[in-house]
């Protein structure tokens, strides 16, 4: 008889000692390198900030904002802009708070999709007065424009979305007839400013308010009155109605979200006492307020259940994901849901060994694909950042590592993982709210390969040099090259010199690869001709000597010893031989071949040198590299090449990090 999966409370302890666990960590472990994923802008948020958040624009660009004192102890709003590269502008004060303390303030921020980003937080003139909003809009380079006072007399925090054309549309919670009754309001800002009038949308029962726009600039609030409501404005910034919506089970805070494809309102309702539901509709741009609904059976409850995501694509097919409970403890699920369809299969997200996977996060990338990445909670007690890609059949790939770190006592935070589409790569933002304030990290899904310009010789002479170049550069991190000639040779500098000894054609490749494993490759052929002959001399000298033939090298590579990021090379040549031997190292890395090179000093018929490899080669074992050993000859020994392919190995544990190619 299978195991009955655990109900809530029994997640709930489980997730809560984890937790306890967490707060005694004093530090965690680095992670692993994710290949795709790398370090994103490292906001500089001041000590004990409070109610942080972030939001990227698809551009690549970011802004963070948060709430601190300055050293007089009175609070103040701030933000700071990150370009698409990661360069950080300074962090820039918004305004003061004035008689609202840092704890008691709220602040949201929204990115446009064509740039440019909001930001909405909280002021008090005095103790007695109610909270007012403030919005100051920031251009799509980090300048900061003007300031706007939005509303006074809020009951909640306010919300904000940003439309293509830089409007912001900013819902919150005001008090009316003497301060008793709450009714949910909106205002929208132009991109030059100016306010539009302050709408009334409707009363509310709850103070906390969700806003959502389209790229066009239609939008729509929900709330919680009596029922669960929502408002629509049209592109002009007009109230364009208020419905009730229906539900089973009201009472639970509705999200919205909207996108080329129009708006969608979602929201969680218990079926049974131990089980939920997830239950939406959709909100036309135009007529009536409300569409399609839709409905899926969410299954046992479990922590942060409520925490759930949902896209919109632009021919309008839904996506869900959510929290719930599987036969090995927490898991994430997801539904598709096809324009106008009412219910949709529940598939499995993730779940992993350990307490499981929660907080799911999804962003739509090109060619309907979805990324979504969950929290997994295994044994530890820090949280690993998972990310998987939903194709558009329904198929799920991975998962990868993100890098990403959190605690499970974030997981009930609802900023805690945010996910920004940003082309077809991705912005992962992390808050981790604590006693000494908000932590904001970030992580990039890095998928843009390299942009490489290459300077190849269409032709050249046998024995004489020629120049080869290339340039790489990366809108986020640092790049390598790596040259393959075609001739058994290579190099990892940029602008190198090469010559061919013999006549015929090469294939010639260059690589230049990113932090992330990026890689981009121009190949082109090289035609190498003999070089002309000699014009006849004189003759032979009748008193000349005649000359004896030069006999063979007896070139060969007898060992190769890896230690770490070095290689010992040894090897034997005839004992006339003299000068040096050129020893080059090439491996197979992807799709590329990289190659290093060095050059050892004969000595008795005998010669020895250590080679340094490369980031990218030190990386590798297991591996079969190449290496080829090159003697250009003398006037008693003719010139020879040996080749030998070795397999690298981990030396035995009595020789430590050593390793052995043999």
């Amino acid at each position: 008889m299978p195991t009955p999966p655990p109900n809530r409370r029994q997640l709930q302890r489980r997730l809560a000692a984890v937790g306890a666990a967490a707060v005694l960590l004093a530090a965690a472990p680095a992670a692993a390198h994710a290949e795709g994923w790398i370090a994103g802008p490292a906001f500089e948020v001041a000590e004990e900030a409070q109610a942080a958040d972030v939001a990227a624009a698809p551009d690549g660009s970011a802004v963070a904002a948060w709430i601190s004192q300055d050293e007089d102890g009175r609070a103040r709003a701030t933000f700071q802009f990150a370009s698409a590269s990661g360069a950080l502008s300074p962090a820039t004060v918004l305004g003061p708070l004035g008689d609202l303390h840092a704890d008691d303030a709220a602040l949201d921020v929204a990115a446009g999709p064509a740039g440019g980003f909001a930001v909405v937080w909280t002021t008090r003139e005095g103790p007695d007065d109610l909270p007012a909003a403030q919005l100051t809009q920031i251009g799509a380079d980090g300048a900061r424009g003007t300031t706007v006072e939005v509303a006074t007399g809020l009951a909640g925090s306010p919300a904000v979305a940003l439309d293509a054309d830089g409007d912001a549309t900013v819902a919150w919670a005001g008090l009316d007839d003497g301060f008793i009754i709450a009714t949910a309001m909106a205002r929208r800002i132009g991109a030059d400013g100016v306010p539009g009038p302050q709408m009334r949308l409707g009363q509310t029962y709850f103070n906390e308010l969700r806003v959502a726009t389209t790229p066009g600039g239609v939008a729509w609030v929900t709330w919680i009155g009596d029922v669960n409501r929502v408002a629509r404005i049209n592109a002009a910034g007009d109230h364009d109605g208020t419905a009730d919506v229906p539900s089973d089970d009201p009472g639970n805070q509705p999200d919205v979200t909207a996108g080329s494809g129009g708006g969608v309102m979602t929201w969680k309702e218990w079926t049974s006492p131990e089980e939920t539901r997830v239950s939406g509709v959709r909100l036309p741009e135009s007529g009536s307020l409300l569409g399609a609904p839709f409905a899926v059976d969410a299954g046992i409850d479990a922590p942060t259940s409520e925490l759930y995501d949902v896209t919109i694509e632009d021919g309008g097919t839904v996506m869900v994901a959510w929290t719930g409970s599987g036969e090995s403890g927490v898991v994430s699920w997801f539904s598709r849901f096809a324009p106008a369809a009412e219910t949709a299969e529940r598939q499995l997200l993730g779940a992993s060994p350990g307490i499981g996977e929660s907080l799911p996060r999804l962003a739509l990338r090109r060619g309907s694909r979805t990324l979504a990445v969950t929290v997994h909670l295994g044994r530890s007690a820090i949280g690993r950042v998972l990310a998987r890609t939903i194709g558009a059949d329904g198929t799920v790939s991975g998962p990868v590592d993100t890098g990403g770190l959190l605690s499970p006592l974030a997981l009930y935070h609802d900023r805690a993982v945010q996910l920004f589409p940003v082309g077809n790569d991705a912005l992962l933002g992390q808050i981790e709210p604590g006693p000494d304030g908000s932590v904001i990290t970030t992580r990039v899904l890095d998928t843009t390969a390299p942009r490489l310009d290459a300077t190849i010789p269409a032709t050249a002479t046998a024995g004489q040099p020629v120049a080869f170049a290339a340039t790489a550069t990366d809108l986020r991190t640092d790049t390598t090259v790596s040259w393959d000639f075609g001739d058994d040779s290579g190099s990892s500098r940029a602008r190198v010199d090469h010559a061919y000894a013999v006549p015929g054609t090469y294939t010639v490749t260059v690589t230049a690869t990113d932090a992330a494993d990026n890689a981009t490759t121009v190949t082109r052929q090289v035609t190498v001709t003999a070089p002309p002959a000699p014009e006849p001399g004189p003759g032979p000298d009748p008193s000349d000597r005649p000359r004896s033939r030069r006999t063979a090298a007896r070139l060969q590579l007898t060992r190769a010893v890896r230690s770490g990021r070095t290689v010992t090379l040894t090897g034997r040549v005839s004992a006339r031989a003299t000068g040096e031997v050129r020893l080059i190292y090439r491996q197979l890395v992807g799709r590329a071949i990289t190659a290093t090179n060095t050059r050892a000093r004969i000595s008795r018929g005998r010669f020895r040198a250590t080679l340094r490899l490369p980031a990218r080669l030190a990386r590798r074992y297991g591996h079969k590299p190449t290496i080829t050993a090159r003697y250009a000859g003398n006037a008693r020994t003719a010139r020879a090449a040996f080749t030998r392919t070795v397999t690298t190995k981990r030396m035995p544990a009595k020789r430590s990090t050593a390793r052995r190619a043999r």
